[in-house]
C-alpha cells in the first residue's frame, strides 16, 4: 500500500517540488520514498509496507516501462506464477513488481486481470514515439487519483490526494461554484469533479492516458474477474456467499504484517469478525464509542461478537474535549469536505488502531451498497408515486432540497438556476440507468459507481492511510460486486427485509441478539451534542457567524440563524445536519485558505 504521485512535462520541475508532493503524503506512506527521474517526466510513491517487505522498492521497472502503484493485488501470487512460464524472472515477493512484466505482455488488457484494490502509474518509453503516460483506476474506485493538466505550463501531474497534488504548484485553489450545491445535496463531491475547477479524479475501472500530441484520453474498461450464485434457494444462495466471502477474507488476511478487524456491532463487520477468527484466531478487534450515554451506542454488540469469537478486543472511547483535535486533523486529510459525522470517529479509530502497532485493517464497509442494506432502497423500490425520486435523492443528501432551497443566498440560487441544481443530474442518471436494470438495481448501479466511492471509500481510505492504515473491504471485491448484480431481487430485499442473502449467509455465525435487532446507523450523534455550551457547538458558532462565512454570499444568514435557534430550543435532525455540514464546509475553506464568494 502506497501514496504515488508523478507528472509529464515539456518543463522541468525542481526535486524540491517533488519533495513537498511527497512530504504532504507521508502518512500514507512513511516506510520508504522512491522517486525516478527523467528530463520530460516523474515517478514517485510512499510506501506502507504490507506485503513483500524485503523487496517491493517502488518506482517498478523493466524493459523502457517505469510504474509505481498503490494498493494491493490479491490474486498476484497466481498472476506470477503464469508470467514466469513465459519466461520473466522476479526479485521478490512483492505483488506490484509484477506489474511491468504484466503490462509488456498483455498491454492494456493487463488491468482486466487484476483481483484487487489499486492506483497504477505507468510510463511507457518502450512503445511510443513519445513518453506517454497510463493511470489505471480499480474497478470499485477504493484507491483515490487526482490528477491536473496545465496548457499553459504544457504539464499533467497526479497524486493519491489533492493537498500533494496542489504542490506541484499546476492548479488554482478556486472553487466550483456549483460544488457547495454538489456536497449538500450528495454529502460528497461525486464523480470526476472535484471541488476545484482545476483538479479532476478518475473514476472507477477508469484507463487515462496522456501525452502532449493527443492530450487526455480515458477508457472504461471491463474486469476479467467474475461470480456468480448457482442455487434456486435463498438458503443455498446464502450457503455459496458465505464460502465466497470465506476465501475472500481469508486472502486479505495474507500480508507480511499482522491484521485487525473493525467491529462495529452491526451485520457487516460482526460477519466479517466472525470469519476473520476462524483463519486468525484471538484476532485483534477494535470498536470505537464516545464518552457518557449517546443515541445509537452499539459497543455492547461488539462486545458480544468479540467475546463469542474470543477476539483481543480494545473499546475506544472518544472524550467531548477531544472533539475538536480530532476535527481538525481529520479536516486535514478528508481530501474534499465530506459531511458524515462520523468522519471524526473514523480518523480516532485508526489513530488509535495505529497506536496499537497495526497498519492492515478489515472492514465492512460495502455489503449495504452491494445487496440492498438500506431502508431507501426498499422504499424507493416500492415507491409507485411520481416524486419518488425527490424522496430518495433527499434520503441521499445532508441537507434536502427545500432546506437547501431555504439557505441559499438569493446570489447563489440565481447561479444554480443558470447552472443546474444537482437533482436534475442525479434524475437524469437514474433515467438512464432505469432504461437498462430493474428499479432496485438502477439504485445500486447509482449508488455503487455514483455515491459510493466518493462518500464512503474516500473518507475511509483517506482517513486510515492518515494514519498509515491500510484498510482491506472484502464486501467490495469484484466477485462480490459481480455476484451481487446478478440475483434476483427477492434475494436481496423485499417491503420488510433488506440484504436478504447476507443474513442467509451469516444464520447460524452470529448470536440471534445480533441477527435480528434493528440496523443502527453509526454516526457521531451530533443532534444529542450540538448544544449550548458543547464544543461542536462553539466551533460551529464560531465557524458560521464569522465574518469569513458571511462574505461568501453562499447562504442566507438569517436562515442559517433560524437553524441555530431551532437546534437550540428544540434539538432536531434536520436543523443539525445543516449545521453540522455547512460548518465542515466553513472550517474545509478556512484550513485551505479558499477566499471563495459569489459575486
Amino acid at each position: 500500500m502506497c501514496r504515488i504521485f508523478g507528472y509529464l512535462s515539456k518543463k522541468s520541475i525542481s526535486k524540491n517540488i517533488l519533495h513537498k508532493v511527497s512530504l504532504r503524503q507521508i502518512n500514507g506512506g512513511p516506510d520508504e520514498q522512491g522517486l525516478i527521474e527523467n528530463k520530460e517526466w516523474a515517478l514517485g510513491n510512499n510506501r506502507l509496507a504490507i506485503q513483500g517487505i524485503s523487496g517491493g522498492q517502488q518506482p517498478f521497472h523493466l524493459n523502457g516501462i517505469y510504474c509505481v502503484f498503490n494498493g494491493e493485488i490479491y490474486n498476484h501470487r497466481q498472476l506470477r506464477k503464469a508470467l514466469l512460464t513465459k519466461g520473466y524472472a522476479f526479485n521478490d515477493e512483492c505483488d506490484g513488481s509484477i506489474i511491468p512484466a504484466l503490462y509488456l505482455e498483455y498491454g492494456l488488457d493487463f488491468v482486466k486481470k487484476l483481483d484487487g484494490m489499486f492506483a497504477i502509474a505507468i510510463i511507457d518509453t518502450k512503445n511510443f514515439e513519445k513518453n506517454k503516460l497510463f493511470i489505471f483506476s480499480d474497478p470499485i474506485g477504493i484507491k483515490s487519483v487526482y490528477f491536473t493538466y496545465n496548457k499553459n505550463e504544457k504539464a499533467f501531474a497526479f497524486a493519491s490526494e489533492i493537498q500533494a497534488l496542489t504542490e506541484f504548484k499546476l492548479s488554482s485553489n478556486e472553487i466550483r461554484t456549483s460544488a457547495i450545491e454538489e456536497y449538500l445535496s450528495g454529502r460528497a463531491i461525486w464523480g470526476s469533479n472535484t471541488i476545484y475547477n482545476d483538479i479532476k479524479q478518475l473514476e472507477p475501472s477508469k484507463i487515462l492516458s496522456f501525452d502532449f500530441d493527443n492530450g487526455i484520453s480515458i477508457l472504461t474498461y471491463e474486469s476479467d474477474i467474475h461470480a456468480k450464485i448457482e442455487s434456486n434457494t435463498l438458503h443455498d444462495a446464502g450457503f455459496e456467499l458465505h464460502n465466497i466471502i470465506e476465501e475472500e477474507v481469508k486472502q486479505m488476511l495474507s500480508a507480511d504484517v499482522p491484521a485487525c478487524v473493525i467491529t462495529s456491532g452491526g451485520l457487516d463487520s460482526s460477519y466479517i469478525t466472525a470469519i476473520a477468527s476462524k483463519f486468525s484466531p484471538g484476532i485483534h478487534s477494535f470498536n470505537i464509542a464516545y464518552a457518557g450515554k449517546w443515541p445509537f451506542d452499539e459497543r455492547e454488540y461488539a462486545k458480544k461478537v468479540a467475546k463469542q469469537y474470543n477476539t483481543q478486543h480494545h473499546q475506544i472511547e472518544i472524550q467531548e474535549n477531544e472533539f475538536p483535535d480530532y476535527l481538525e486533523k481529520m479536516l486535514s486529510h478528508i481530501g474534499q469536505p465530506n459531511t458524515a459525522p462520523h468522519c471524526v470517529s473514523t480518523y480516532a479509530l485508526f489513530s488509535e488502531v495505529r497506536k496499537q502497532g497495526f497498519k492492515l485493517a478489515i472492514t465492512g464497509e460495502g455489503a449495504d451498497e452491494m445487496f440492498g442494506g438500506y431502508k431507501r432502497f426498499t422504499s424507493a423500490t416500492f415507491d409507485d408515486t411520481p416524486n419518488w425520486m425527490d424522496n430518495y435523492l433527499d434520503s441521499l443528501s445532508s441537507v434536502n432540497q427545500s432546506t437547501r432551497l431555504a439557505s441559499y443566498s438569493d446570489h447563489y440560487k440565481k447561479v444554480l438556476t443558470e447552472k443546474g441544481f444537482h437533482d436534475l443530474y442525479c434524475k437524469n442518471m437514474l433515467t438512464e440507468l432505469q432504461k437498462k436494470h430493474t428499479k432496485l438495481d438502477a439504485l445500486l448501479h447509482f449508488d455503487q459507481d455514483y455515491r459510493f466511492p466518493y462518500y464512503i471509500l474516500r473518507r475511509v481510505d483517506h482517513l486510515s492511510m492518515a494514519n498509515s492504515v491500510e484498510v482491506r473491504v472484502p464486501f467490495c471485491q469484484l466477485k462480490i460486486r459481480s455476484l451481487a448484480r446478478k440475483l434476483p431481487i427477492e434475494y436481496k430485499l423485499d417491503k420488510t427485509n433488506v440484504k436478504k442473502i447476507l443474513y442467509a449467509a451469516a444464520k447460524g455465525k452470529l448470536d440471534e441478539s445480533i441477527l435480528n435487532r434493528p440496523k443502527q446507523p453509526f454516526t457521531l450523534p451530533i443532534t444529542a451534542m450540538l448544544k449550548d455550551a458543547h464544543p461542536l457547538m462553539k466551533i460551529a458558532e464560531s465557524a458560521l457567524f464569522s465574518e469569513k462565512f458571511k462574505s461568501r454570499n453562499i447562504f442566507n444568514h438569517a436562515y442559517v440563524k433560524h437553524l441555530f435557534n431551532s437546534q437550540l430550543s428544540n434539538p432536531n435532525n434536520m436543523a443539525a445536519e445543516t449545521i453540522w455540514s455547512l460548518t465542515i464546509m466553513e472550517l474545509w475553506m478556512q484550513m485551505n485558505k479558499c477566499d471563495f464568494r459569489i459575486e
